[in-house]
Protein backbone atom coordinates (compact mmCIF):
# COMPACT_ATOMS: atom_id res chain seq x y z
CA UNK A 1 0.00 0.00 0.00
CA UNK A 2 2.87 2.36 0.89
CA UNK A 3 4.54 1.65 -2.56
CA UNK A 4 1.42 2.09 -4.65
CA UNK A 5 0.89 5.52 -2.47
CA UNK A 6 4.73 6.76 -3.07
CA UNK A 7 4.39 5.98 -6.72
CA UNK A 8 0.96 7.96 -7.16
CA UNK A 9 3.21 11.10 -5.30
CA UNK A 10 6.05 10.61 -7.61
CA UNK A 11 3.75 10.66 -10.68
CA UNK A 12 2.24 13.98 -9.28
CA UNK A 13 5.22 15.49 -8.69
CA UNK A 14 6.64 14.84 -12.05
CA UNK A 15 2.83 16.20 -13.56
CA UNK A 16 3.70 19.40 -11.61
CA UNK A 17 7.05 19.64 -12.74
CA UNK A 18 6.37 19.33 -16.02
CA UNK A 19 3.28 21.71 -15.99
CA UNK A 20 5.91 24.10 -14.24
CA UNK A 21 8.71 23.64 -17.02
CA UNK A 22 5.70 24.24 -19.60
CA UNK A 23 4.22 27.50 -17.60
CA UNK A 24 7.66 28.71 -17.87
CA UNK A 25 8.50 28.77 -21.50
CA UNK A 26 5.18 29.99 -21.91
CA UNK A 27 5.59 32.99 -19.68
CA UNK A 28 9.41 33.32 -21.21
CA UNK A 29 8.02 33.07 -24.78
CA UNK A 30 9.35 35.81 -26.08
CA UNK A 31 13.01 35.92 -25.69
CA UNK A 32 12.87 32.38 -26.55
CA UNK A 33 11.43 32.92 -29.84
CA UNK A 34 13.58 36.01 -30.53
CA UNK A 35 16.70 33.65 -29.49
CA UNK A 36 15.47 30.33 -32.01
CA UNK A 37 14.11 33.61 -34.45
CA UNK A 38 10.56 31.73 -34.14
CA UNK A 39 7.75 34.71 -34.88
CA UNK A 40 5.09 34.72 -36.65
CA UNK A 41 4.92 38.30 -38.31
CA UNK A 42 1.32 39.26 -39.79
CA UNK A 43 1.16 40.11 -43.98
CA UNK A 44 -1.64 41.19 -45.62
CA UNK A 45 -2.68 37.28 -46.64
CA UNK A 46 -3.44 34.30 -44.40
CA UNK A 47 -1.70 35.98 -41.44
CA UNK A 48 -4.62 38.41 -40.22
CA UNK A 49 -3.14 38.48 -36.08
CA UNK A 50 -2.76 41.60 -34.55
CA UNK A 51 1.25 41.53 -34.24
CA UNK A 52 4.36 39.56 -34.16
CA UNK A 53 3.90 36.22 -32.10
CA UNK A 54 6.42 33.78 -30.70
CA UNK A 55 5.81 30.50 -32.16
CA UNK A 56 6.67 28.48 -28.82
CA UNK A 57 3.77 26.52 -28.07
CA UNK A 58 5.02 23.48 -29.40
CA UNK A 59 8.08 23.70 -27.72
CA UNK A 60 6.33 24.66 -24.49
CA UNK A 61 4.64 21.46 -24.93
CA UNK A 62 7.14 18.70 -26.31
CA UNK A 63 10.38 20.00 -24.25
CA UNK A 64 8.66 18.73 -20.66
CA UNK A 65 7.42 15.74 -22.45
CA UNK A 66 11.01 14.52 -23.89
CA UNK A 67 12.45 15.59 -20.90
CA UNK A 68 9.53 13.09 -18.37
CA UNK A 69 10.29 10.19 -21.14
CA UNK A 70 14.45 10.64 -20.83
CA UNK A 71 14.24 10.89 -16.80
CA UNK A 72 11.71 7.98 -17.18
CA UNK A 73 14.37 6.09 -19.68
CA UNK A 74 17.55 7.05 -17.11
CA UNK A 75 15.64 5.97 -13.69
CA UNK A 76 13.88 2.46 -14.50
CA UNK A 77 16.47 0.79 -16.15
CA UNK A 78 18.37 2.44 -18.82
CA UNK A 79 19.85 -0.94 -20.29
CA UNK A 80 16.45 -1.88 -21.08
CA UNK A 81 14.49 1.21 -21.81
CA UNK A 82 10.95 1.35 -22.41
CA UNK A 83 11.10 1.30 -25.96
CA UNK A 84 7.52 3.49 -26.42
CA UNK A 85 9.75 6.02 -24.71
CA UNK A 86 12.85 5.82 -26.74
CA UNK A 87 10.41 6.22 -29.92
CA UNK A 88 8.57 9.31 -28.41
CA UNK A 89 12.15 10.97 -27.29
CA UNK A 90 13.70 10.13 -30.87
CA UNK A 91 10.38 10.01 -33.16
CA UNK A 92 8.38 12.62 -31.83
CA UNK A 93 11.41 14.93 -31.11
CA UNK A 94 12.93 14.33 -34.71
CA UNK A 95 9.29 15.80 -35.84
CA UNK A 96 9.20 18.35 -33.61
CA UNK A 97 12.64 19.66 -34.13
CA UNK A 98 12.07 19.42 -38.01
CA UNK A 99 8.51 22.03 -37.12
CA UNK A 100 10.70 24.08 -35.39
CA UNK A 101 13.17 24.28 -38.49
CA UNK A 102 10.12 25.32 -40.63
CA UNK A 103 8.72 27.86 -38.14
CA UNK A 104 12.86 29.45 -38.53
CA UNK A 105 12.51 28.76 -42.19
CA UNK A 106 9.96 27.35 -44.60
CA UNK A 107 10.39 24.00 -45.40
CA UNK A 108 8.57 22.33 -48.15
CA UNK A 109 5.54 20.23 -47.92
CA UNK A 110 6.92 17.08 -49.80
CA UNK A 111 10.30 17.38 -47.94
CA UNK A 112 8.13 17.40 -44.63
CA UNK A 113 6.03 14.66 -45.74
CA UNK A 114 9.24 12.76 -46.48
CA UNK A 115 10.92 13.28 -43.74
CA UNK A 116 7.77 11.83 -41.41
CA UNK A 117 7.89 9.20 -43.06
CA UNK A 118 11.45 8.32 -42.48
CA UNK A 119 10.75 8.92 -38.91
CA UNK A 120 7.85 6.82 -38.88
CA UNK A 121 9.50 4.12 -40.22
CA UNK A 122 11.79 4.67 -37.59
CA UNK A 123 9.87 4.71 -34.88
CA UNK A 124 8.16 1.61 -35.89
CA UNK A 125 11.65 -0.05 -35.54
CA UNK A 126 12.90 1.24 -32.46
CA UNK A 127 9.56 -0.08 -30.46
CA UNK A 128 7.94 -3.65 -32.52
CA UNK A 129 5.34 -3.79 -30.40
CA UNK A 130 3.67 -0.51 -32.68
CA UNK A 131 3.34 -2.94 -35.31
CA UNK A 132 0.40 -5.48 -35.02
CA UNK A 133 -1.17 -8.47 -36.79
CA UNK A 134 -4.75 -7.81 -36.36
CA UNK A 135 -6.97 -4.65 -36.02
CA UNK A 136 -9.40 -4.32 -33.24
CA UNK A 137 -12.98 -3.64 -33.66
CA UNK A 138 -16.32 -2.99 -32.28
CA UNK A 139 -18.44 -3.86 -35.43
CA UNK A 140 -16.52 -7.03 -36.62
CA UNK A 141 -13.68 -8.28 -33.67
CA UNK A 142 -10.92 -8.67 -34.30
CA UNK A 143 -9.66 -8.52 -37.68
CA UNK A 144 -5.40 -10.41 -38.79
CA UNK A 145 -4.29 -8.56 -41.29
CA UNK A 146 -0.72 -9.09 -42.31
CA UNK A 147 2.47 -7.09 -40.43
CA UNK A 148 3.62 -5.66 -43.40
CA UNK A 149 0.50 -3.98 -44.25
CA UNK A 150 -0.41 -2.77 -40.44
CA UNK A 151 2.99 -1.40 -40.80
CA UNK A 152 2.42 1.01 -44.02
CA UNK A 153 -1.12 1.82 -42.54
CA UNK A 154 0.66 3.01 -39.40
CA UNK A 155 3.01 5.03 -41.86
CA UNK A 156 0.74 6.34 -43.45
CA UNK A 157 -1.32 7.73 -40.36
CA UNK A 158 1.90 8.83 -39.09
CA UNK A 159 2.35 10.92 -42.08
CA UNK A 160 -1.44 12.04 -42.53
CA UNK A 161 -2.57 12.90 -38.74
CA UNK A 162 -0.11 15.51 -38.27
CA UNK A 163 -0.38 17.14 -41.53
CA UNK A 164 -4.17 17.09 -40.90
CA UNK A 165 -3.74 18.82 -37.66
CA UNK A 166 -1.53 21.40 -39.06
CA UNK A 167 -3.97 22.49 -41.43
CA UNK A 168 -6.09 22.81 -38.44
CA UNK A 169 -3.98 24.54 -36.51
CA UNK A 170 -5.58 28.53 -37.76
CA UNK A 171 -7.57 30.20 -34.95
CA UNK A 172 -6.48 30.13 -31.43
CA UNK A 173 -7.02 27.71 -28.84
CA UNK A 174 -8.45 24.89 -31.63
CA UNK A 175 -5.85 22.39 -32.07
CA UNK A 176 -4.29 23.14 -28.30
CA UNK A 177 -7.99 21.66 -26.90
CA UNK A 178 -7.70 19.10 -29.45
CA UNK A 179 -4.74 18.07 -27.85
CA UNK A 180 -5.65 17.75 -24.29
CA UNK A 181 -9.13 16.19 -25.25
CA UNK A 182 -7.04 13.34 -27.70
CA UNK A 183 -4.75 13.00 -24.63
CA UNK A 184 -7.26 12.13 -21.72
CA UNK A 185 -9.46 9.93 -24.00
CA UNK A 186 -6.14 8.24 -24.45
CA UNK A 187 -5.43 8.19 -20.61
CA UNK A 188 -8.73 6.95 -20.09
CA UNK A 189 -8.38 3.78 -22.58
CA UNK A 190 -5.05 3.17 -21.93
CA UNK A 191 -3.11 1.56 -18.91
CA UNK A 192 0.68 1.82 -17.54
CA UNK A 193 3.26 3.76 -19.57
CA UNK A 194 0.79 4.89 -22.36
CA UNK A 195 -1.69 6.23 -19.67
CA UNK A 196 1.20 8.51 -18.06
CA UNK A 197 2.51 9.66 -21.53
CA UNK A 198 -1.13 10.97 -21.97
CA UNK A 199 -1.55 12.64 -18.54
CA UNK A 200 2.11 14.15 -19.38
CA UNK A 201 0.46 15.83 -22.78
CA UNK A 202 -2.43 16.66 -20.99
CA UNK A 203 -1.60 19.01 -18.37
CA UNK A 204 1.36 20.61 -20.30
CA UNK A 205 -1.38 21.52 -23.50
CA UNK A 206 -3.53 22.73 -20.32
CA UNK A 207 -0.95 24.97 -19.24
CA UNK A 208 -0.25 25.96 -23.18
CA UNK A 209 -3.59 26.41 -24.37
CA UNK A 210 -3.88 29.78 -21.30
CA UNK A 211 -1.66 31.43 -23.33
CA UNK A 212 -2.37 30.53 -26.60
CA UNK A 213 -6.34 31.18 -26.30
CA UNK A 214 -5.50 34.50 -25.28
CA UNK A 215 -2.93 35.01 -28.09
CA UNK A 216 0.28 35.40 -26.38
CA UNK A 217 2.16 32.48 -28.70
CA UNK A 218 0.68 30.16 -30.97
CA UNK A 219 1.56 26.01 -31.44
CA UNK A 220 4.12 26.73 -34.79
CA UNK A 221 4.76 23.08 -36.68
CA UNK A 222 7.11 22.08 -33.41
CA UNK A 223 3.45 22.39 -31.73
CA UNK A 224 1.31 21.05 -34.54
CA UNK A 225 3.57 17.98 -36.46
CA UNK A 226 5.70 16.95 -32.86
CA UNK A 227 2.60 17.03 -30.47
CA UNK A 228 0.24 15.15 -33.04
CA UNK A 229 2.64 12.29 -34.00
CA UNK A 230 3.68 11.97 -30.44
CA UNK A 231 0.19 11.44 -29.93
CA UNK A 232 -0.08 8.98 -32.58
CA UNK A 233 2.30 6.65 -31.59
CA UNK A 234 0.06 6.39 -28.46
CA UNK A 235 -3.03 5.67 -30.14
CA UNK A 236 -1.05 2.83 -31.97
CA UNK A 237 0.33 1.35 -28.87
CA UNK A 238 -2.96 2.12 -26.94
CA UNK A 239 -5.11 -0.04 -29.89
CA UNK A 240 -2.23 -2.85 -29.80
CA UNK A 241 -3.08 -3.13 -25.98
CA UNK A 242 -6.79 -4.12 -27.20
CA UNK A 243 -7.77 -1.32 -25.06
CA UNK A 244 -8.84 0.75 -27.96
CA UNK A 245 -11.15 -0.18 -30.87
CA UNK A 246 -10.55 1.16 -34.42
CA UNK A 247 -13.88 2.82 -34.99
CA UNK A 248 -13.60 5.25 -31.17
CA UNK A 249 -9.79 6.21 -33.34
CA UNK A 250 -11.90 7.15 -35.94
CA UNK A 251 -13.95 9.47 -34.20
CA UNK A 252 -11.01 11.28 -32.08
CA UNK A 253 -9.85 11.87 -35.38
CA UNK A 254 -12.72 12.45 -38.01
CA UNK A 255 -12.65 16.40 -38.27
CA UNK A 256 -9.62 17.32 -39.19
CA UNK A 257 -9.01 14.54 -41.31
CA UNK A 258 -11.48 14.34 -43.56
CA UNK A 259 -11.51 18.25 -43.63
CA UNK A 260 -7.98 17.63 -44.75
CA UNK A 261 -8.90 14.98 -47.51
CA UNK A 262 -11.31 17.81 -48.52
CA UNK A 263 -9.22 20.34 -49.21
CA UNK A 264 -6.27 18.58 -50.78
CA UNK A 265 -9.31 17.05 -53.16
CA UNK A 266 -10.75 20.26 -54.01
CA UNK A 267 -7.38 22.15 -54.72
CA UNK A 268 -6.44 19.20 -57.14
CA UNK A 269 -9.82 19.79 -58.72
CA UNK A 270 -9.11 23.70 -59.49
CA UNK A 271 -5.92 22.79 -60.82
CA UNK A 272 -4.13 24.06 -57.69
CA UNK A 273 -1.04 21.94 -55.59
CA UNK A 274 -3.25 19.90 -53.24
CA UNK A 275 -0.54 21.39 -50.42
CA UNK A 276 -1.16 24.78 -50.81
CA UNK A 277 -2.23 26.96 -48.14
CA UNK A 278 -5.56 28.96 -48.30
CA UNK A 279 -8.37 29.82 -45.81
CA UNK A 280 -10.86 27.58 -46.69
CA UNK A 281 -10.59 25.05 -43.75
CA UNK A 282 -13.57 24.27 -41.69
CA UNK A 283 -12.53 26.58 -38.66
CA UNK A 284 -12.41 29.35 -41.47
CA UNK A 285 -15.85 28.70 -42.56
CA UNK A 286 -17.35 28.26 -39.43
CA UNK A 287 -15.81 31.74 -38.01
CA UNK A 288 -17.13 33.18 -41.46
CA UNK A 289 -20.99 32.33 -40.83
CA UNK A 290 -20.77 32.41 -37.05
CA UNK A 291 -17.63 34.04 -36.00
CA UNK A 292 -14.46 33.27 -33.84
CA UNK A 293 -15.99 32.59 -30.37
CA UNK A 294 -18.76 30.06 -31.81
CA UNK A 295 -16.53 28.68 -34.55
CA UNK A 296 -14.14 27.62 -31.81
CA UNK A 297 -16.97 26.40 -29.40
CA UNK A 298 -18.75 24.72 -32.45
CA UNK A 299 -15.36 22.96 -33.22
CA UNK A 300 -14.13 21.69 -30.19
CA UNK A 301 -17.59 20.55 -29.05
CA UNK A 302 -17.99 18.47 -32.21
CA UNK A 303 -14.75 16.72 -31.39
CA UNK A 304 -14.94 16.72 -27.26
CA UNK A 305 -18.82 15.07 -27.32
CA UNK A 306 -17.97 12.67 -29.66
CA UNK A 307 -14.98 11.75 -28.14
CA UNK A 308 -16.00 11.04 -25.17
CA UNK A 309 -18.95 9.37 -26.15
CA UNK A 310 -16.81 7.04 -28.69
CA UNK A 311 -14.52 6.48 -25.61
CA UNK A 312 -16.46 5.71 -22.77
CA UNK A 313 -19.46 4.05 -24.78
CA UNK A 314 -17.15 1.96 -27.60
CA UNK A 315 -19.95 0.90 -29.50
CA UNK A 316 -21.51 4.23 -30.12
CA UNK A 317 -18.47 4.49 -32.43
CA UNK A 318 -20.13 3.94 -35.70
CA UNK A 319 -23.47 6.14 -34.73
CA UNK A 320 -20.71 9.13 -33.76
CA UNK A 321 -18.95 8.57 -37.18
CA UNK A 322 -22.49 8.93 -38.76
CA UNK A 323 -23.14 12.00 -36.85
CA UNK A 324 -19.97 13.79 -37.40
CA UNK A 325 -20.18 13.40 -40.99
CA UNK A 326 -23.82 14.56 -41.23
CA UNK A 327 -22.84 17.95 -38.79
CA UNK A 328 -19.89 18.34 -40.53
CA UNK A 329 -21.71 18.52 -43.99
CA UNK A 330 -24.54 20.73 -42.51
CA UNK A 331 -21.95 23.14 -40.94
CA UNK A 332 -19.96 22.94 -44.54
CA UNK A 333 -22.89 23.91 -46.55
CA UNK A 334 -25.86 24.76 -44.61
CA UNK A 335 -27.55 26.09 -47.93
CA UNK A 336 -28.38 22.08 -48.57
CA UNK A 337 -30.71 21.56 -46.06
CA UNK A 338 -32.22 24.86 -46.53
CA UNK A 339 -30.25 26.94 -43.19
CA UNK A 340 -29.33 30.26 -44.14
CA UNK A 341 -27.02 31.34 -40.73
CA UNK A 342 -26.43 35.00 -41.02
CA UNK A 343 -23.20 35.71 -41.73
CA UNK A 344 -21.19 36.88 -39.26
CA UNK A 345 -19.41 40.58 -39.24
CA UNK A 346 -16.20 41.12 -40.14
CA UNK A 347 -13.74 41.76 -37.09
CA UNK A 348 -12.63 45.10 -36.58
CA UNK A 349 -8.80 45.60 -35.72
CA UNK A 350 -8.03 47.52 -33.01
CA UNK A 351 -6.97 50.96 -33.61
CA UNK A 352 -3.52 50.58 -32.28
CA UNK A 353 -2.37 46.23 -32.63
CA UNK A 354 -0.76 45.15 -29.67
CA UNK A 355 2.93 44.29 -30.70
CA UNK A 356 5.77 42.56 -28.64
CA UNK A 357 7.00 46.35 -27.46
CA UNK A 358 3.93 46.75 -25.53
CA UNK A 359 3.19 43.51 -24.75
CA UNK A 360 6.75 43.39 -23.12
CA UNK A 361 8.47 46.59 -22.79
CA UNK A 362 11.84 45.41 -21.86
CA UNK A 363 12.05 43.17 -24.94
CA UNK A 364 13.07 44.63 -28.14
CA UNK A 365 11.32 43.50 -31.13
CA UNK A 366 12.84 41.09 -34.06
CA UNK A 367 11.91 43.42 -37.55
CA UNK A 368 12.70 40.70 -40.36
CA UNK A 369 15.51 42.56 -42.70
CA UNK A 370 16.33 42.37 -46.16
CA UNK A 371 20.30 41.60 -46.54
CA UNK A 372 22.26 43.72 -48.93
CA UNK A 373 23.10 42.03 -52.57
CA UNK A 374 26.56 41.96 -53.25
CA UNK A 375 27.04 43.07 -56.95
CA UNK A 376 26.25 40.62 -60.04
CA UNK A 377 30.21 40.62 -60.68
CA UNK A 378 31.32 39.40 -57.59
CA UNK A 379 29.06 36.95 -57.69
CA UNK A 380 30.14 35.22 -61.18
CA UNK A 381 33.94 35.76 -60.19
CA UNK A 382 32.54 33.10 -57.30
CA UNK A 383 30.76 31.21 -59.63
CA UNK A 384 27.51 31.90 -57.54
CA UNK A 385 24.09 32.84 -58.50
CA UNK A 386 21.72 35.06 -56.92
CA UNK A 387 18.25 33.74 -56.53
Amino acid sequence: MENIAGKNVTAGLELTYAALLSMAICLFAVPIAQRLKVIDFPDKGRKVHPGPTPLVGGIAIMAPLVLWCIVRIVSVDITNPNKLFVAIVLGGGAVAVTGLLDDQRHISAGARLLLLALVAGAALTIDPLLVGDHINTVSWGVVSIPMWLFAFLVILALVGYPSAVNMADGMNGIVVSLFFIWAACIAFTSTGSIAATARVIAIVTAVTFLFNLRGRLFLGDCGAFGVAFTLGLLTVADHNAAHLPVETVVVWYFIPVVDCFRQMLSRWIRGESPLKPDNNHFHHRLTRLFGPHAARFIYVGLVAGSSLAATFVPWLGPICVGLLALAYLVLLRPDLVGWHPRVAAPQMRPAKAPTLENQYPAIPTIVPQKLPLRPVAQDRETNRTLQ
